[in-house]
């Protein structure tokens, strides 16, 4: 029945992404040895490139097409209201930003992404 409390609609944001070519190697999937990711005291954030202490990929540069996408969608969606959970490299923060969103919070639980996530916030305050 629409309009009825258990009815719900799924809406997904799609992107035409470039073919991806000549990406670092990368360790992926972790094995026994890893140490999880919220236990690790650093990880390697490079222009292009977010790793655990394993070296295992947590987000590439790459996906900024992807992540614009869906910050395009969302905000257009969200009535000027978004929570985004996991700042990575702040890509999809940056693009949600750039809609200047009424709220905007940011959930992150790895210390050290935390503290980028809240140099970003302090940058976008103003």
């Amino acid at each position: 029945r629409p309009g009825s409390p258990e009815t719900h609609s799924l809406h997904m944001a799609e992107a035409h992404l470039p073919p991806v070519t000549n990406l670092p190697p990368i360790r992926y999937p972790p094995d026994a040895s890893t140490v999880p990711w919220l236990e690790q005291g650093t990880e390697e954030m490079a222009e292009d490139r977010l790793v655990d202490a394993a070296g295992c990929a947590v987000m590439m540069r790459w996906e900024t097409p992807l992540m614009e996408a869906h910050a395009d969608f969302v905000c257009a969606e969200s009535r000027g209201k978004v929570l985004n959970v996991g700042h990575g490299m702040g890509i999809v923060d940056a693009a949600i930003s750039r809609h200047s969103p009424r709220l905007h919070v940011i959930c992150e639980a790895h210390p050290s992404v935390q503290r980028r996530a809240a140099m970003f916030a302090t940058r976008c305050k103003g």
